[in-house]
């Protein structure tokens, strides 16, 4: 399981033209599974990143989390598979998943965020 996390003032997800998702100061987070990951590691991932330090604190040092700042998170299942680099240009292997099994991922991960305080 991989996450590209960006910091964001404010974030959307549009399907069709029509928004599907959007935050305002938070954290928008790119999550891409295999067919190996388990709900513990969504889990495992979702902690990482609702107390990854990446906001500033009031000295304007980089040392406050999502659930320190009330931050929102925007999380979106970026890839349908997660493709593996060999040693060329381009991936060796793409595993297939099915959709059930990342929105299975992707509730664990939302879930442990709000009961963490974090919006999402």
């Amino acid at each position: 399981m991989r996450a590209v996390i960006q910091r964001v003032t404010q974030g959307s997800v549009s399907v069709a033209g029509e928004t599907v998702g959007a935050i305002q100061h938070g954290l928008v987070v790119l999550v891409g599974v295999t067919h190996t990951d388990k709900p513990a590691d969504a889990l495992a991932l979702a902690k990482k990143v609702a107390y990854l330090r990446i906001f500033e604190d009031d000295a304007g040092k980089i040392n406050r989390s999502a659930l320190d700042v009330k931050g929102e998170l925007l999380i979106v299942p970026s890839l349908p598979y997660m493709p593996t680099a060999g040693t060329g240009g381009g991936p060796v292997s793409q595993t297939p998943l099915c959709l059930s099994w990342l929105f299975l991922c992707w509730i664990s991960s939302s879930t442990h965020c709000r009961r963490r305080g974090s919006a999402g």
